[in-house]
């Protein structure tokens, strides 16, 4: 076998029990234990405060091209101010928060605020609102959820949404189309009182953190409930798999929708719960979007880069033409992972290549196989490949059905 020279990264020895029922169903269960994690999402945010109150958790370019930066402390500040709002209007479970603005500052802020004292949100996708004229797929949404609240960067750009499908629902809005809508800016500035640490003592891992929207490729969207338990284990299930994500070992420049379980547990939430730095990538895989993206990753190197394939391929022609960024770009970059399709040849290739010119040592490149919008993931592959494919693929096939199971 020919010898690769490669990034040595820590992940996970593989330890994993397999048993295979009579009627070929496999059953997968690791070996290896789980170490304890938090009851609640923000935990992890009053943790990380305490410890690295001065580390950048989020960025985001502002309307002068600067970032703008938000460290744990600030973050946290926010978060009570907002929860404190949210204990003031008319939401609860059976009254959710619906977000339909895509990532940004303030959907962080707000999801973690609502997280905080136990109010379930939706993130809602964009095109829902954005790229139709009918809002089949969002009146279905906010039907389901029966909202107390919908949040909107910019009420103008969303208006013929919000009057074709919740014209009666509080709108918390950025920038105001109407004076009826509630101000962001406003509900900082709330007072925090005792109620808000008295609300967050009683969420615990089985309170609903969020509800995540299926895709609806197979039909409406379907709304899956995302617990605290549910996504903290799985975050911890993750960072034991790659080990050098702890303590601040993820610093990401990321465009994964929040609305979607990768971009949105997944980076987002091992962000959080490993006291990382996620700048929000207003880019995506199109030739408009990737400019974007390039711009952005010259302002930070990634630890770990996660994207779908149609985004590597977009990357790789400008690290293959540009060295300064390639040289910034493989500085201190440690993993590729991949997810949402399958990867050609030539674009692992395409990754590889740029990383042993730079480098003098391949990456590794993961994916996995996940609960879709569960959290969402069950099993990577952690070794070096040498060809591509799906975490199926690149590890040894596997027939008949696959049940992963917690250990």
């Amino acid at each position: 076998m020919e010898e690769m020279n490669y990034l040595e990264v820590p992940t996970i020895p593989i330890d994993i029990q397999k048993r295979v029922d009579e009627n070929g169903v496999i059953y997968l269960k690791s070996n290896i234990p789980l170490e304890s994690c938090p009851d609640r999402v923000t935990d992890s945010l009053r943790y990380w405060t305490q410890q690295t109150p001065d580390t950048v958790f989020l960025a985001q370019r502002g309307s002068d091209g600067e970032w703008l930066k938000m460290t744990y402390a600030e973050v946290w500040e926010k978060v009570q101010h907002l929860a404190q709002f949210l204990l003031e209007c008319d939401v609860s479970e059976e009254k959710p928060i619906a977000i339909l603005s895509g990532n940004g500052l303030e959907h962080g802020l707000l999801a973690l605020a609502a997280m905080h004292v136990g109010i379930p949100y939706a993130p809602i996708s964009p095109a829902y609102s954005l790229k139709s004229d009918k809002y089949e797929k969002l009146f279905h949404c906010i039907s389901i959820l029966t909202p107390g609240l919908i949040f909107v960067d910019d009420t103008s750009i969303f208006q013929g949404a919000l009057e074709a499908t919740a014209k009666h629902v509080p709108v918390l809005a950025v920038t105001n189309g109407s004076g009826s809508d509630l101000s962001f800016e406003r509900a900082l500035q709330t007072p925090v009182m005792d109620s808000v640490e008295s609300r967050n003592q009683k969420v615990n891992a089985e309170t609903i953190a969020k509800i995540l929207f299926t895709s609806g490729s197979t039909g409406l969207p379907k709304g899956v409930i995302n617990t605290h338990g549910n996504m903290n284990t799985n975050w911890q299930q993750i960072t034991r798999t790659f080990p050098f994500f702890k303590d601040g070992g993820l610093k990401l420049m990321d465009w994964l929708p929040w609305n979607h379980t990768f971009g949105g547990n997944h980076n987002f939430g091992l962000t959080l719960y490993n006291g990382g730095t996620l700048y929000i990538d207003e880019g995506n895989p199109t030739p408009q979007g990737i400019a974007k993206t390039v711009k952005n990753l010259r302002d930070l190197a990634p630890t770990v880069y996660f994207n779908v394939p149609k985004g590597f391929e977009e990357l790789i022609p400008f690290l293959k033409k540009d060295a300064e960024l390639r040289k910034l770009f493989f500085s201190r970059l440690k993993m590729f992972f991949y997810a949402g399709a399958s990867m050609s040849q030539h674009v692992w290739n395409g990754l590889e290549n740029p990383a042993l010119e730079t480098t003098g040592k391949k990456i590794l490149i993961s994916s996995g196989l996940g609960m879709t919008e569960a959290s969402p993931s069950a099993m990577f592959n952690t070794e070096i490949r040498k060809y591509f494919g799906s975490a199926g693929r690149s590890s040894p096939r596997i027939g008949g059905k696959v049940i992963a199971r917690r250990g």
